[in-house]
C-alpha cells in the first residue's frame, strides 16, 4: 500500500509540474483562506467566478479543472476555486464551501469589490451552488450550471451502490490529503 501511494503521488506531483510548466499552464495560483485563487496576470479583474467542480475531483480544482479555470482568467475573471472533501452530505458541503468562500471574499475585498459575481459547477458542484443559493442570501450576477443531475446516484450511475460508494468513500479522502500535501502544492519531486 505504501508503495502505491509512493508511486502514486509521485505521479500526481510530475503531472503537477508538467501542468505548471511544460504544458504551459499557470503557476500562479494561490490558497486563499482554505480556497484556490487566480488571478488575471495581464489586466485587473473584470468579474469573479466561484467555481465547484464535481465529486471526487472537487476536491483539487486547480488541478483537475486547470485547463478551463485557466482560459477563464486569461479573459480576465478572477477565479476562486473552492475545494471540497467527497461525501453524500451535500448540505454540509454547501455550508462548507460557502464558509470558504465568504473568508476567501473577505481578504479579497480590495481586488474584488463591486465586481460582479458569477458561480459555475460541474456536476455536483452545480448542486451546491443551488443549495449555496437556496440557503444563504449570496449576490450573484448569475449562476452556469454544468452536467446538473437530480436523479438519486443509485439510477443514474450504473453500479454506483456496489462499486462506486466503497471507491468514494476511500479515494475522496485520499485525493483531499494528496491535494493538499506540501510535496505537491510546491511540486517537489519526491
Amino acid at each position: 500500500m505504501m508503495l502505491s501511494l509512493f508511486f502514486f503521488c509521485r505521479l500526481l506531483t510530475e503531472t503537477v509540474k508538467q501542468s505548471q510548466d511544460a504544458w504551459g499552464g499557470s503557476s500562479d495560483w494561490s490558497e486563499v483562506e482554505g480556497a484556490w485563487v487566480l488571478k488575471p496576470k495581464n489586466s485587473k479583474p473584470r468579474s469573479v467566478v466561484h467555481f465547484v467542480g464535481g465529486i471526487f475531483v472537487g476536491a483539487a480544482p486547480q488541478l483537475t479543472y486547470r485547463l478551463f479555470l485557466e482560459r477563464l482568467s486569461e479573459r480576465g475573471i478572477l477565479v476562486i476555486a473552492t475545494p471540497y472533501a467527497s461525501g453524500f452530505d451535500h448540505f454540509f458541503i454547501a455550508d462548507e464551501v460557502q464558509f470558504k468562500f465568504d473568508r476567501c471574499l473577505r481578504f479579497l475585498q480590495e481586488t474584488v469589490q463591486d465586481l460582479p459575481t458569477f458561480g459555475i459547477g460541474h456536476s455536483l458542484g452545480s448542486v451546491i451552488h443551488l443549495l449555496i443559493g437556496s440557503r444563504y442570501a449570496v449576490q450573484r450576477s448569475g449562476n452556469v450550471l454544468m452536467a446538473f443531475n437530480n436523479k438519486e446516484a443509485s439510477l443514474a450511475i450504473p453500479l454506483f451502490s456496489p462499486v462506486l460508494v466503497p471507491m468514494a468513500q476511500s479515494i475522496g479522502p485520499l485525493l483531499s490529503q494528496i491535494a493538499s500535501s506540501p510535496t505537491v502544492r510546491l511540486g517537489v519531486r519526491i
